[in-house]
């Protein structure tokens, strides 16, 4: 996630937090969704991206004036050099070569000179604590704004159907604009002395950046480190996951309420929690959603559907029953990624059933999972509130088709399809994945237990 995407999740979890504070026990939580409102990470980044570059671009400025006069450390050694390679020599080290024999010797009339002298040499050392914290940042920008580059390239518009594409005013234009300005301000500063003198003396980057005297006190080095510690949201890879993966639960029960989902109470062990009610109403019982160790049970005229969170995998998980088709549970599990590069989805999947349906989803794109791999569903920009819509309605997708020529041929991709079960009419597309299953009431209406587009 982009920097200023992690302070709103910051703040969308705040609001999430007084919410569930509020709303202490399910049905009142699930019931008072509508009442949440929740600003879109998505918008905000928008709205603050372009002032973000202005102040990198200010930063950049603060970086140079650092870099044309750095803070050096004046330190020194006690060397021997040739007495002919000293113009001066100080007082204390001329005592130490009248003392030291060795370094005389007579001259051709025969007269004791120093060959070899004591000499206090002064070392100006550039690669200092300060120093190594600026190229530091130098290259935390420089990653951050290739990122910013990479992002905005996947927002272009693109022909799938859309009256006009990106326009020459448009703020993915003018991001462009400003991103290849900082670009260009990053190479030169990544080609002076200064940077390639503190690099080549090793690893320029600190684990956690002390406020030492120079930082805290020199006004430049300041801006700096006022502007790093803005930069570093979540230190803690896993509490990011955590929070955006509450984000999405919450995005995910708005959706199913939308839909006209009820709450019903499925799970016993909540037992010494209840609250004896009226029959006909739900049965009360403390949830937590910023624990994400509760399980909800929701369901409709035609399914029910568990929703529950894996702490291993760190994923969303909803089990799925069709009440038209008696002995299949259908598991999808909804990896959460912040980065929106799937990169490091494969080090989740471990120990994960092969019947469960695997999906993972960042702020600004889907991707299917298949034979441990990832593959980004890419489309013009959506926001987050049209992924969840369409994760849902792919999971919950019944049409109407003739099963005996569906059960041949799979109705997304065409190919011949292989049944798997005869009983209860499981088909499953070898090409693209796709499954599906009849229900028993209607022949020619078919659920899909998982769509691949």
């Amino acid at each position: 996630m982009k920097v200023n995407e992690e302070l709103y999740l910051k703040k969308s979890i705040n609001i999430i937090t007084k919410f569930a504070q509020d709303n202490v026990l399910a049905n009142d939580f699930y019931g008072a969704l509508d009442s949440l409102n929740m600003n879109s990470l998505q918008d905000l980044s928008f709205k603050n991206d372009l002032a973000f570059f202005d102040e990198v671009n200010f930063i950049l400025s603060v970086i140079t004036s650092i870099v044309v006069h750095p803070h050096i450390s004046n330190t020194g050694e006690e060397i021997i050099l040739r007495s002919d390679q000293v113009g001066s020599i100080q007082n204390d080290m001329f005592q130490q070569t009248l003392r030291d024999a060795s370094l005389w010797k007579h001259n051709k009339k025969n007269e004791m000179i120093p060959e070899y002298v004591h000499y206090y040499q002064n070392i100006d050392l550039l690669r200092i604590y300060e120093n190594i914290f600026i190229v530091m940042l130098i290259n935390m920008l420089d990653a951050e704004i290739n990122n910013y580059m990479e992002f905005y390239t996947n927002m272009i518009m693109t022909l799938t159907g859309e009256d006009t594409l990106s326009l020459s005013d448009s703020v993915v234009q003018n991001a462009f604009d400003k991103m290849n300005i900082l670009l260009r301000r990053l190479r030169r500063l990544k080609d002076t002395y200064f940077y390639k003198t503190i690099s080549k003396g090793g690893n320029c980057k600190l684990a956690h950046v002390r406020p030492t005297n120079i930082l805290l006190k020199d006004r430049l080095y300041n801006y700096c480190f006022k502007f790093y510690r803005t930069l570093i949201t979540y230190e803690d890879k896993d509490a990011l996951i955590k929070d955006f993966s509450i984000y999405y639960y919450v995005l995910i029960l708005k959706k199913f309420k939308s839909l006209g989902f009820r709450l019903i109470d499925k799970d016993k062990k909540v037992s010494r929690n209840v609250i004896k009610q009226d029959e006909k109403k739900v049965t009360v019982y403390k949830f937590n959603i910023l624990k994400l160790n509760a399980n909800l049970t929701l369901e409709n005229d035609r399914f029910e559907v568990a929703i529950s969170y894996s702490n291993d995998h760190k994923a969303i998980t909803l089990e799925i029953r069709n009440k038209f088709v008696k002995g299949v549970k259908i598991t999808h599990m909804l990896l959460v990624d912040p980065d929106d590069k799937f990169d490091d989805i494969k080090d989740r999947l471990y120990d994960i059933e092969k019947d469960v349906s695997l999906e993972a989803i960042s702020l600004w794109n889907r991707a299917y999972i298949e034979n441990n791999k990832s593959n980004v569903i890419r489309q013009n920009p959506q926001s987050e509130d049209k992924l969840v819509g369409q994760y849902i309605d792919d999971k919950f997708k019944v049409v109407r088709g003739s099963k005996k020529l569906y059960s041949t041929f799979c109705p997304t991709c065409k190919d011949r399809t292989t049944i798997i079960d005869e009983d209860i009419n499981i088909c499953k597309c070898d090409k693209c994945t796709s499954t599906y299953v009849f229900e028993e009431n209607n022949d020619d209406t078919m659920w899909f237990i998982k769509l691949r587009r």
